[in-house]
């Protein structure tokens, strides 16, 4: 078998001593994103509806403006697409939807920004649509730094799913007075973190509903000239007290805090950018809006019908797809990809994966996933149960969701042994099987690391086949190791894996997808996006013809 070898040699190349397609930097200082610090890789080929691979390639990373730090931190997530299968991307660029602007970009005032972390791409290949989910923390949140506190906003009023408020000083005098808001007016009044830190007596009706866009002929999403979707009809979701009187205050399709004069968007706040000089609406995330989110993690989604060239406005899922419970203080959505399902019972379903730190009865302390899916391209979501028996892996956190050969979904996790861990799903990702971990297959040391696994989309050597990569060390994450999985029953609970390593410095997080690039036995080239030395994100093609020698 080949040994392939990344070798950095001058930056932003990636040089190496095997034939790559093409190989270098995807995001780097410098590049049109503003930022210079870059993570969290996913990478994903467009599928035609009967699962054949398109050239569009979508790459989408974290852009991390106030250093390589997990939220809270100033991050917003990047864009770049292939036309050539994988070849050649167009420019780095954000994603609007997932773009705050709440404190100017720099390492300064992290800690007073909202942020969105760790995407997950996946498709519907039946109809097309491309969502990405991502994690939303309101200002000063996040896990890393422990601003996060059990439950949830999310209660059930009269039927509906309702997202809990608590409101600032000048929001209840606002409300009182009954007058209008100064449309000139620039708020600058930071919130309590007293404000946060529980639900209040103010909640939002129509958190889990979804605008209605204007669109072209080919479906895509028309958009105005700051890259958001144009609405085809007004969309509010009004604020209501704790007696069910509308406050004349509601949040439009982007979160941000509007007052009801009767117009279709009402007079939307503005607040001053903390450390800037720009003036911004005021989103309902941020620390200067007058009603304040209940710190915790949200789980957004957005979705386009166009390959990636327009968006929706952020959907938040969260009142869908997380439980009530004391326990749970988070729930993540897991980067890099997402399945859709392409055979067995629940063909046309699809899904991603989330984790959570403890089970919602509490008896399990420690890291456990958890399924969430749509069988209606993506109009409701529903939310498994999380896997509790965690064999002997300790815990499992960032997943990967595969489809076996007879349609049982298994999942492939991040784990607190050094290795890789497994568990098998028989009724769609509902429930799951005691998990193991792959003894030969490495995860770095104590806490592991983000892996990538997709199903291979041509059988090898007569088999179903899987490709995961992995930094194979149990000292840091190092080694990059891509494995070529075969599938030898129906559910994957025998696979023969052969590993090849790829890079032999720092590999840590790494997403790879198939590329429409064939070998002459018509093996699809692996697209591979990876964090190497210095955090460099850096993306290159590998033959399977190689791989497999």
């Amino acid at each position: 078998m080949k040994k392939l070898i990344f070798c950095l040699v001058i930056a932003p190349m990636l040089m190496c001593s095997v034939p790559f397609i093409t190989k270098f930097e995807m995001a780097y200082a410098g590049d049109a994103s503003g930022s210079g610090y870059f993570r969290i890789p996913a990478l994903l080929t467009l599928r035609s509806p009967d699962g054949s691979l398109t050239d569009t390639v979508v790459a989408v990373q974290d852009v991390r403006f106030s250093g390589l730090g997990d939220s809270p931190a100033n991050i917003d997530s990047g864009i770049r697409i292939s036309h050539d299968a994988g070849k050649t991307f167009d420019g780095h660029r954000l994603l609007p939807p997932y773009t705050f602007r709440d404190v100017a970009d720099g390492e300064k005032h992290k800690t007073d920004s909202a942020s969105f972390i760790d995407c997950s791409l996946f498709q519907n290949y039946g109809t097309g649509r491309l969502f990405v989910a991502v994690n939303m923390f309101p200002w000063g949140g996040g896990i890393m730094g422990g601003n996060v506190v059990e439950g949830t906003p999310f209660v059930e009023k009269d039927g509906e799913t309702v997202m809990l408020l608590t409101a600032t000083k000048a929001a209840v005098d606002l409300i009182e007075s009954g007058e209008a808001p100064d449309p000139e007016k620039i708020w600058e009044k930071a919130a309590r973190l007293s404000d946060v830190k529980r639900p209040g007596t103010y909640y939002v009706k129509k958190v889990s509903e979804y605008p209605v866009y204007q669109t072209d002929a080919s479906g895509g999403i028309l958009s105005d000239e700051n890259g958001y979707a144009r609405l085809k009809e007004p969309f509010k979701r009004e604020i209501y007290d704790e007696n069910g009187s509308y406050t004349n205050f509601f949040l439009n399709e982007r979160y941000e805090v509007c007052y009801d004069d009767g117009s279709d968007r009402g007079i939307v706040l503005k607040v001053q950018q903390i450390g800037g000089g720009e003036t911004v609406p005021m989103n309902v995330a941020f620390k200067y809006s007058i009603f304040q989110m209940f710190r915790t993690s949200y789980n957004f989604l957005i979705y386009s019908d166009d390959k990636g060239q327009t968006w929706s406005d952020p959907i938040n899922l969260t009142g869908m797809i997380q439980k009530p419970t004391e326990n749970v203080t988070y729930q993540i959505a897991s980067p890099g990809t997402g399945l859709y399902v392409d055979r067995g019972p629940y063909k046309g379903r699809v899904m991603f994966a989330c984790y959570t730190n403890t089970s919602p009865d509490g008896a399990v302390k420690a890291e456990v996933p958890v399924a969430v899916w749509s069988d209606d391209n993506g109009k409701t979501w529903t939310r498994g149960e999380t896997l509790t028996d965690l064999g002997d892996t300790v815990k499992m956190s960032e997943s990967v969701l595969t489809v076996m050969p007879d349609g049982n979904i298994r999942i492939f996790s991040r784990t607190g042994s050094s290795r890789v861990g497994t568990a098998l799903s028989l009724d769609g990702g509902k429930t799951w099987q005691t998990a193991q971990k792959i003894e030969k297959i490495y995860n770095a040391a104590s806490s592991g690391c983000q892996i990538t696994v997709f199903n291979y989309p041509v059988k090898v050597d007569g088999c179903d086949a899987l490709v995961l990569a992995s930094p194979q060390s149990v000292k840091a994450r190092e080694k990059g190791t891509l494995w070529i999985g075969l599938i030898r029953d129906g559910s994957g609970n025998e696979i023969d894996w052969t590993p090849t390593t790829i890079h032999d410095g720092a590999y840590a997080y790494s997403c790879a997808t198939p590329l429409a690039i064939y070998s002459e036995r018509g093996f699809p080239a692996v697209g591979l996006y990876a964090e190497l030395e210095g955090n460099k994100m850096h993306y290159g093609i590998l033959s399977f013809d190689d791989l497999r020698r």
